[in-house]
């Protein structure tokens, strides 16, 4: 690292404190769910699920798919929040939409013994079941091996777009969406196995690793002159995290399911070396940093779900989440600058987050043997405590409102596809000077003299805001 002069260390270190955010805090899978039949019935699916969908809901729903099958599926994300200040010139250049990101999946999952089904030739498990190609009942193998009640799955997600940012422009610190509004290139995958213990009981594990390729965080910041802006710009990349889920699976009667999972905490560590120039608050000067955060969070989670299939049209599924919000680090940075004499380390301000019960219910109707329509619903809680101006966090209660629809083209395809609407709680807060650092007389033998005994002094402002935010999805599935 480059030495930088002492005077700029603690004026640097005060503005990224207020204004350095990581990307992407939150998993896609914790806010939206998985696979389309889930997603569509309002990302609920820890009792009901089957297929690959398994890995996150419940790996032990791996032991419900009875062939070879894949999917591939194309979604995207976005949205248009509203945030109002007092601050006109904040309104000006911070209100618009958020911006779009695509996501590309591929997913597959089988039984790892098959033998053929005598009517339609598929592979099929080596179990009692209906063939879910032609409905033929098979039978079990009359001779069987322990791994004949084994299950594999495999998923991999990764962006077909650069992902969504949010530029902010700011007289101090102003709100930011910390879970929706900042979004990177990332990749995600999962595996996992599923062994089906007896005719009630299965097990499951699976694992995700996760990926972010990069991040780019634009600041434009006034510190001291009005309508005079210093550019920040920040590209941020982080090493694989993963996490590993847990689930089991009980078939209490014919019609109804119980599931649980269990789902580790996954975060990513940022060490980025970047630098920048503050070209109208120190004229001239240059510093390099180094920058640590907590990406891609998600948190503890325990689920608890239950599916039942009322007749031969209605299914309803229910799952309780509960996500341990509270060991969050927050979105915020830390930050290491200067070297040598004027080398600091600003401390981290704790984003005092709270663990919060996700509720979730969906419903599918059976049309016909062709068509099949979902719906659902969920609310998630805002983990986020009431902001004092110190961490503007935008991450307000949101009511999830689902919608989805199946068409099967024939015995081995069928298509699918998703709506899912997010509507925010209005959020506002006013901000506390007292709330903010001060950094004034710092020592410096040969301090320059514009910058002498100048504080950081917040510009008192309050702001609301809200949004609703949108994601769809289209998927094909297939039999091998």
């Amino acid at each position: 690292m480059k030495q930088t002069d002492p005077i700029c260390v603690p004026l640097l270190a005060s503005i990224f404190l207020l204004f350095l955010s990581s990307t992407l805090p939150a998993q896609e899978s914790d806010l939206y769910g998985a696979g389309g039949r889930e997603r569509g019935m309002g990302a609920t699916g820890v009792a009901g699920v089957k297929g690959h969908s398994s890995l996150y809901y419940n790996p032990a729903g791996l032991t419900r798919t009875y062939t070879l099958n894949g999917r591939l599926d194309i979604s995207g994300l976005f949205g248009s929040p509203s945030v109002s200040s007092t601050n006109s010139d904040f309104n000006a250049d911070a209100e618009g939409e958020v911006g779009s990101s695509g996501f590309l999946g591929i997913g597959l999952a089988s039984p790892v013994s098959m033998d053929e089904c005598p009517t339609c030739q598929k592979d099929n498990a080596m179990i009692a079941h209906d063939c879910p190609v032609c409905g033929t009942t098979l039978p079990a193998a009359q001779e069987s091996a322990w791994y004949d009640a084994l299950y594999w799955g495999f998923w991999v997600e990764f962006p077909v777009t650069s992902g969504t940012g949010v530029q902010i422009t700011s007289d101090q610190q102003n709100p930011e969406w910390a879970q929706y509004g900042r979004a990177s290139s990332r990749l995600a995958a999962s595996v996992g196995m599923g062994y089906k213990v007896n005719d009630w009981v299965s097990v499951g594990l699976s694992m995700t690793l996760f990926y972010i390729s990069n991040g780019v965080i634009n600041n434009e910041i006034n510190a001291f002159n009005p309508g005079e802006y210093s550019n920040i710009t920040v590209d941020q990349g982080v090493d694989f995290a993963g996490s590993l889920n847990l689930g089991l699976l009980f078939a209490v009667t014919e019609d109804i399911d119980l599931g649980f999972c269990f789902r580790s905490e996954r975060a990513g560590q940022t060490n980025s070396d970047s630098s920048t120039k503050l070209e109208t608050v120190i004229i001239g000067t240059t510093t390099e940093f180094l920058i640590r955060s907590t990406t891609g969070f998600s948190p503890v989670q325990v689920a608890l779900g239950i599916h039942w299939e009322i007749n031969d049209d209605w299914s309803v599924a229910f799952d309780l989440t509960w996500m341990n919000w509270s060991e969050y680090e927050g979105p915020y940075s830390f930050l290491t600058t200067g070297g040598g004499a004027g080398a600091t380390a600003m401390p981290h301000t704790p984003a005092d987050y709270s663990d919060i019960i996700v509720p979730r219910i969906g419903v599918e109707y059976i049309i016909n043997e062709t068509w099949k329509v979902r719906g659902g619903y969920g609310f998630r809680p805002n983990p986020a405590p009431d902001q004092d101006g110190l961490m503007n966090i935008i991450d307000s209660s949101s009511h999830m409102v689902t919608f989805g629809v199946e068409y099967k083209i024939n015995q081995t395809l069928y298509l699918d596809g998703f709506l899912q609407v997010h509507i925010f709680n209005e959020q506002s807060t006013t901000e506390d000077p007292s709330r903010f650092p001060v950094f004034e007389n710092q020592p410096n033998p040969n301090p320059p003299p514009p910058l002498i005994d100048i504080p950081v002094d917040p510009v008192v402002d309050s702001w609301s805001a809200t949004g609703t935010f949108f994601m769809l999805g289209f998927g094909f599935n297939f039999v091998l």
